[in-house]
């Protein structure tokens, strides 16, 4: 057998023993300060064990240091074999080598098991249409998009605005590569990602327009909805990217009801002093006319009485929410209604005229109209661009 004869020959060559037993006293030399640091709370002599067993495991790998290895792996078997206690740190520290080097493999694990339980609780399964107008309506406020100053500064790439810190916080819902948005999917992701560009275009007021586009994480497999916010505050959905553009939500239905409601409760109280009428009148017309609001006694601001309204939409305006009216009386009977959605303010006045601004102030009745499809979600709206 000449395999075994050449083994034999090279265990007996000199200076291969020599580099063995340099090996086995290294091994014996660190254990012996590492177990001593262990009493000591000196963590220096720790950091030398785990810097001499990579040496070790990499001296392995070169033929010319290999006898070393072979001296120091054969001296911790012996140690293992006869005297555990005086190992025990070597073990402890390939433990934690080899830990940390299945470490982003653990993790890796821990990631997929994370999303097929988030994939197994969303996929399927209609995403809600709220977080998707929150989630955009937070990218566009002062504290991410909106802080921008001059407007002309906004940034022109979804790279550069996560980038910014009042932004960065929405990045783990960034629509891109995992490693790049880092979502975590748990239980505060609601399926919905987000992209941003800037347009061409300007806004009503004239600064520069932008575009925020939510619509479900790739994962999920849906075609939509798709959901979209420019820079005069339009929230824009469609069910796919082949489908109509439509009004996400609009508050002027239920201003409408809300004039109803205060106007014929007006008329059937007559008020003696309009200043002192701040609140709704308790009366059985206001009761009939009003069925199905919920106002609480009002605040007032300025003379106005601003009213949290809570009302059920009807099904015919499934994506209209509650929001805050402010009401102002002009006389018996008539009334100015304002409301806040987003950065679009609207009026409802006296003479049912409906101006709209996206600037930071109340609409006034020299502001310009709505469009058409914000009186109504059924019409078909201007793409955004």
């Amino acid at each position: 057998m000449d395999w075994i004869t050449e083994i034999s020959e090279s265990l007996l060559n000199y200076s291969f023993g020599r580099l063995a037993v340099m090996g086995a006293v290294t091994f014996v030399v660190i254990t012996l300060v590492a177990l001593l640091s262990l009493f000591s709370g000196v963590a220096a002599p720790m950091v030398i064990t785990l810097v001499t067993l990579a040496c070790a495991i990499v001296a392995a790998f070169r033929s010319a240091t290999r006898p070393l290895a072979v001296g120091f792996f054969a001296m911790l078997l012996v140690t293992s074999v006869f005297e555990r206690d005086f190992s025990m740190i070597w073990w402890i520290a390939l433990k934690a080598i080899g830990g940390s080097a299945a470490a982003p493999y653990k993790r890796s694990a821990k990631e997929r098991a994370k999303l097929a339980e988030w994939l197994a609780l969303r996929k399927g399964r209609p995403l809600s249409l709220g977080p998707a107008r929150t989630l955009l309506e937070h990218l566009g406020s002062r504290d991410c998009i909106g802080r921008f100053f001059p407007p002309e500064s906004i940034p022109s790439t979804g790279r550069d605005l996560i980038a910014e810190p009042g932004c960065s916080i929405y990045r783990y819902f960034a629509l891109g590569a995992p490693d790049e948005r880092g979502v975590s999917y748990g239980d505060e992701d609601h399926g919905w990602r987000w992209t941003y560009e800037r347009l061409p275009t300007r806004t009503r007021v004239g600064t520069p327009n932008y575009l925020l586009r939510a619509r479900p994480d790739p994962r999920l497999e849906m075609p939509g909805p798709i959901v979209v916010r420019d820079g005069d505050g339009r929230v824009l959905i469609r069910d796919t990217d082949k489908a109509p553009w439509q009004t996400f939500s609009t508050p002027i239905p239920m201003m409408k009801r809300f004039r109803e409601c205060v106007s014929i409760a007006a008329d059937s109280t007559h008020p003696t002093d309009v200043r002192r009428w701040t609140s709704l009148p308790e009366s059985a017309a206001m009761q009939r006319t009003c069925k199905g609001w919920w106002l609480p006694p009002p605040t007032t601001d300025d003379g106005d009485a601003v009213y949290d309204v809570r009302l059920q939409p009807p099904s015919t305006w499934p994506r209209i929410s509650d929001h805050v009216i402010l009401y102002r009386v002009l006389s018996p009977g008539r009334f100015e209604i304002r409301s806040l959605w987003g950065i679009r303010r609207y009026l409802l006045d006296a003479d049912g005229n409906l101006p709209v601004t996206a600037e930071n102030r109340w609409a006034e009745i020299t502001d310009a109209p709505p469009e058409s499809c914000e009186l109504d979600i059924d019409i078909t709206c201007a793409a955004p661009n």
